[in-house]
C-alpha cells in the first residue's frame, strides 16, 4: 500500500514537471557531434631521472695530492684534468730504470760482438781439426763458448724486455698521478684537498654525467608489454616544469618486485643545455592497448550516477520538427584529456549529444540546440 501511494506521487510530479517544462519552452543546449576515432589506451606512471653514468672518480696511486682542479658544480670535459698528485718519487724511480735500460742495452752490443768472435773461433777451430792441426778438445772448448755467449746474448735481451715493461708500467702510473675526468659531466662533490695523503681507491671527486639522461620508471607488472605496443615515441612530463619530452630509445628491466610487483622501464631523454638533473621527478605515459577506432564524445556529455552512465542526445522528432533530449545508456571505456572513449549501441559517429545544459533535463524534454565546435581529441591522457 506504501509502495503504490509513493508511486503515485512520483507520477503526479513528473505529470506537473513535465507541463511545467512544456510551458516553459524549448531548453537551450550546446551539443557536440560524437566522433569516431583511432585512440590508444594509456596508463600514467611516476619515476624519477638518473644520470646515466655517476661515480667517485678515484685515485689509483698513493701520494701527496698537490692540487684539485675543480668544485662542486664545475662542469668538465672528458679528459679534463681534475687532480694531480705528487709524482716525485715515481720520476726518480723511472729515470733510474730508464738509466739501467741503457746499461743492458751496451751489454747487448758486446754481447753481439763477443757472439760473432765465439762464431769466428769456431769456424777456425773446424779447419784446424779437418786438416789434424788441432784436437777435438779445442774444438768443443769453440763449441761451448759459442753455446755460452749465445745464452747470455739471449738473457741481455730478455732482461731488456723486462726493463721496456718495467718502464711501461712506471708510465702508466705516473699518468695516474694526473686524475682525468673518465666523461663529460659535472662534479657534485669534492672528497679531498691540496696537501693530503691519499691511498689507491680514494675518491677525488664525485662526477654526474651530463648530456642524455635516463628516466627510470615504475610499471606494474601487468603493464610490462607496454614497449611493444608503442607505435609512437613515449612522451615524458617533468613534474616541476610540466615541459613534455619524447624518448629515444627504450629498455625493460626484466625483474618484478615481489612485494610491490612493480618493475622498471628505462627510457633515454635529450637533455639539451644540461637542464634536467639527476632526482627530477617525471611521469609518463605507456600504452596498455593497442589502437582502435571507438567513439569518442566530450566529458561535458556524460552523466554519471551510481548505477549508470548516460548521455542525452538531441533526436529530432519528425512530426514537431523541434528536438527531444534522449537519454543513451553509455560505458566508458577509458579516459583522454578532455574526452571520453566510450561504448553504446544506441550512438554512431556524427549523433548530437549535449554538452551543455544536461545537468537540468529530463527524458523527451524539447531542446532548442546550438552546435558547439568539438574540440581536439588529445592523444595521451592527461592527469
Amino acid at each position: 500500500m506504501h509502495s503504490r501511494i509513493v508511486l503515485a506521487i512520483l507520477l503526479s510530479f513528473l505529470s506537473i514537471t513535465n507541463s511545467e517544462l512544456l510551458a516553459q519552452g524549448p531548453s537551450p543546449v550546446r551539443t557536440e557531434p560524437v566522433q569516431r576515432e583511432e585512440v590508444q589506451e594509456f596508463y600514467r606512471v611516476i619515476g624519477s631521472l638518473k644520470a646515466i653514468s655517476r661515480g667517485d672518480v678515484a685515485a689509483l696511486e698513493d701520494g701527496r695530492v698537490l692540487e684539485v682542479t675543480v668544485r662542486e658544480g664545475a662542469a668538465v670535459k672528458e679528459k679534463d684534468v681534475l687532480a694531480r698528485i705528487d709524482d716525485r718519487r715515481l720520476q726518480a724511480q723511472f729515470r733510474e730504470t730508464e738509466a739501467s735500460r741503457t746499461m743492458v742495452e751496451s751489454m747487448i752490443i758486446q754481447r753481439k760482438a763477443e757472439l760473432k768472435r765465439a762464431e769466428q773461433d769456431l769456424e777456425r777451430a773446424k779447419r784446424l781439426y779437418d786438416r789434424n792441426v788441432s784436437t777435438e778438445q779445442n774444438l768443443q772448448h769453440a763449441e761451448a763458448e759459442l753455446d755460452i755467449t749465445k745464452s747470455q746474448l739471449k738473457a741481455a735481451e730478455q732482461q731488456l724486455n723486462q726493463i721496456d715493461r718495467q718502464l711501461e708500467l712506471l708510465q702508466v702510473r705516473l699518468d695516474d698521478t694526473t686524475i682525468k675526468a673518465p666523461y663529460n659531466g659535472r662534479v657534485v662533490a669534492r672528497h679531498t684537498e691540496p696537501g693530503e695523503w691519499i691511498r689507491p681507491g680514494d675518491p677525488i671527486v664525485t662526477l654526474v654525467s651530463t648530456g642524455a639522461i635516463e628516466a627510470w620508471l615504475e610499471v606494474p607488472e601487468r603493464y610490462s608489454n607496454a614497449l611493444e605496443m608503442a607505435s609512437e615515441p613515449i612522451v615524458v612530463e617533468i613534474t616541476a616544469s610540466g615541459e613534455r619530452l619524447k624518448a629515444t630509445d627504450s629498455k625493460r628491466i626484466p625483474q618484478v618486485d615481489p612485494r610491490s610487483r612493480l618493475m622498471s622501464m628505462v627510457l633515454d631523454l635529450p637533455n639539451k643545455e644540461d637542464r634536467l638533473s639527476p632526482g627530477m621527478s617525471i611521469c609518463a605515459w605507456l600504452p596498455v592497448r593497442s589502437k582502435t577506432n571507438e567513439l569518442v564524445v566530450s566529458k561535458d556529455a556524460v552523466l554519471q550516477t551510481l548505477q549508470e552512465s548516460y548521455v542525452y542526445q538531441a533526436v529530432k522528432d519528425i512530426e514537431s520538427k523541434q528536438h527531444k533530449a534522449q537519454k543513451v545508456p553509455v560505458r566508458i571505456l577509458f579516459e583522454m584529456s578532455d574526452h571520453l572513449v566510450i561504448d553504446s549501441p544506441d550512438l554512431s559517429e556524427g549523433d548530437l549529444v549535449i554538452v551543455e545544459g544536461n545537468e537540468r533535463l529530463m527524458p523527451e524534454t524539447i531542446v532548442a540546440i546550438t552546435p558547439r565546435e568539438p574540440t581536439k581529441i588529445a592523444k595521451v591522457k592527461s592527469e
